[in-house]
């Protein structure tokens, strides 16, 4: 599959591979989740696809300072792992505890800038090893994700795992330039790695349906999506 920004459910029907095939089911599924209290933590199944969660657990806008507290990485990794509600005293900033659940993969390795608050979430989630830097985070899995840290340069960390043939999936926004867009996408083509950005919105039925609908609209000059985490 060719990198995109946007990618057509159909698209996905033409992997060839058992990874691929798992990669894209965890990936479009993940990126449904939604958050809302109530799911325990179950144990890992055997065969589960391991993932590696990068920049999971700070968040800093911009060039402002990271704070502990991730929306995005929290939603990503209790859709996967689940929590345990006795571990997560000492968690700071937001905590989103995933109302969906994400079958036969886990998150066995994250990373974030800010060391205390990864291992904090590490704790919490039951994941099996903190990693020092992002490189070794995405060293051992079958797939990353790459969490979007406010920054805008997560993409940057897609290189090692695209160049170890690791599939990856990068949090929206993709990069902030299309020079940087264009760079990454071109690396992942020229690997022929599996590779996707997107926002959650992407899959939302109601968006799905104006895909369908858009014939019968006429000429679109403008469309907005407001996201209420519903």
């Amino acid at each position: 599959m060719m990198p995109m920004m946007h990618p057509h459910p159909r698209e996905w029907l033409h992997a060839s591979s058992i990874q691929r095939r798992s990669f894209v089911k965890a990936a479009s599924l993940m990126t449904m989740a939604q958050a809302w209290p109530g799911h325990p933590l179950h144990a890992q199944a055997p065969k589960s696809l391991r993932i590696g969660l990068v920049s999971a657990a700070s968040y800093g806008h911009g060039q402002q300072p990271r704070r502990p507290g991730s929306h995005h990485g929290t939603a990503f990794l209790t859709a996967f792992n689940g929590w345990r509600e006795n571990k997560l005293e000492g968690i700071e900033g937001s905590f989103v505890k995933s109302e969906r659940r994400i079958p036969g993969a886990r998150v066995t390795k994250l990373w974030d800038p800010d060391l205390k608050a990864a291992m904090k979430l590490a704790h919490a989630c039951e994941v099996e090893s903190v990693a020092p830097t992002p490189e070794s985070c995405c060293e051992g899995v079958d797939a990353v994700i790459l969490v979007d840290d406010g920054s805008g340069e997560q993409w940057k960390w897609a290189k090692r795992p695209l160049q170890s043939g690791i599939p990856v999936f990068c949090d929206k926004p993709l990069a902030m330039t299309g020079r940087d867009a264009r760079e990454i996408a071109t690396l992942a083509r020229s690997l022929k790695v599996p590779f996707m950005s997107s926002s959650s919105l992407r899959f939302v039925p109601d968006i799905l349906q104006l895909r369908q609908d858009l014939p019968d609209l006429g000429k679109v000059h403008l469309a907005q999506v407001v996201c209420g985490n519903g």
